[in-house]
């Protein structure tokens, strides 16, 4: 909490798996919600979906992250869980761990977080393209022609 109130960039990370693949994800942290700071009143309710709602009572983290986005996953290799210095996926269950990434990573995150068109290059390549495209080019049927003061043109269509 103290690092995101000193301005430190923090993330959380989520791996899952997808059709059999690890798929990691990064989002920036802004604030972290522990056991009594979100009351059944709270306005935060409505970003809590409805299956959780019931967990705010329990002892339980909540994040609140922004620019969440898909990072490469062989990047899961940086990810330490501080308190075993294992590799995150050696962790038993599904959690919560603090984490200590390395330099590389970090120096991926802050350049994906400050440069929009970076970030959008590199979520362009993330995206996973069979090696055999084919594209099927198939040409639109042209306007009707129209005849007038000796000239002829084509239709605006709208």
């Amino acid at each position: 909490m103290d690092q995101i109130k000193n301005e430190i960039n923090t993330y959380t990370f989520f791996l899952e798996t997808n059709r059999g693949k690890r798929e990691l994800y990064v989002g920036k942290m802004t604030n972290i919600y522990d056991i009594g700071d979100i009351t059944p009143e709270s306005s935060l309710l409505q970003y809590i979906p409805d299956f959780y709602i019931p967990l705010i009572s329990i002892p339980n983290v909540f994040v609140e992250v922004m620019t969440i986005f898909k990072i490469d996953s062989t990047s899961v290799t940086n990810i330490i869980i501080e308190s075993t210095r294992e590799n995150i996926l050696s962790a038993k269950r599904n959690s919560v761990f603090l984490v200590n990434i390395n330099e590389e990573l970090e120096k991926l995150l802050n350049e994906l977080l400050s440069n929009p068109e970076v970030n959008f290059q590199y979520q362009v390549e993330q995206e996973d393209v069979p090696d055999d495209v084919t594209v099927d080019d198939q040409p639109k049927d042209k306007p009707s022609r129209t005849s007038g003061s000796g000239t002829s043109s084509y239709k605006k269509r709208l």
